[in-house]
């Protein structure tokens, strides 16, 4: 029986792994693709838009047959804490940036500088399709691996994920920024353990979105 359970939790790990390995090397190779045979202002769309694909094509398969990726309860009480902590995060970010004069992330700025029938496409990406994808293999399929009989392999797991998920967003430069990422990732894991699953970190990671295009624009 233990030597069952050890060989189940390889195979998770195995595919886990391949899934996100070929996530992101296909999210690379199609924004390499679009970005010089799509219009700047679509390429970014395109990218996410397969990269969702690609989850919704082996994602079912994985929640059968690997390892539960439940919706959870969003809408709750208890979920405002982690909406409060993204809230804080970002407010304490804009407050350093005004405090020492760093300018915006250069391409923030020049993904929001799009013209107005551009923008659509990238509201749909940062809001939706970035948001959906990257917790379902951050917070999703990659956190679970994480999960034993000891509650604390978990934290153990969305501290880890934290540094991982800030090391794979090259197009920040601000040492800043990174601490922002990191410390975003452990509140979007902190809600997936509160909630039981994954919408509220999606919610979370949308609405930080919203909150990056808010305080660029207006800040």
């Amino acid at each position: 029986m233990l030597a069952s359970k050890k060989l189940k939790k390889l195979n998770e790990a195995a595919v886990a792994v391949a899934i996100a390995c070929v996530w992101f090397v296909v999210l690379s190779k199609v924004g390499d693709w679009a970005l010089f045979n799509i219009p700047l202002g679509y390429n970014l769309f395109v990218q996410h838009l397969t990269g969702v694909a690609v989850l919704l094509a082996v994602i079912p398969a994985y929640h059968r047959w690997m390892a539960s990726l439940e919706w959870g309860r969003a809408w709750q009480r208890t979920s405002l804490l982690p909406a409060v902590a993204v809230l804080a995060i970002y407010s304490l970010e804009h407050v350093y940036a005004k405090f020492t004069g760093q300018p915006p992330e250069t391409w923030v700025e020049e993904v929001l500088s799009r013209p107005p029938w551009q923008l659509l496409s990238v509201f749909v990406t940062i809001l939706l399709l970035g948001p959906v994808s990257e917790e379902i293999v951050f917070r999703g399929v990659l956190l679970n691996l994480f999960r034993t009989s000891r509650p604390w392999t978990l934290w153990a797991g969305i501290v880890f994920i934290a540094l991982l998920f800030a090391a794979v967003h090259p197009q920040y430069h601000h040492l800043s920024t990174l601490i922002e990422l990191m410390s975003l990732s452990l509140v979007y894991g902190w809600a997936r353990l509160r909630s039981g699953g994954m919408a509220l970190p999606i919610l979370l990671h949308s609405f930080s979105s919203a909150l990056a295009v808010i305080f660029t624009w207006f800040g």
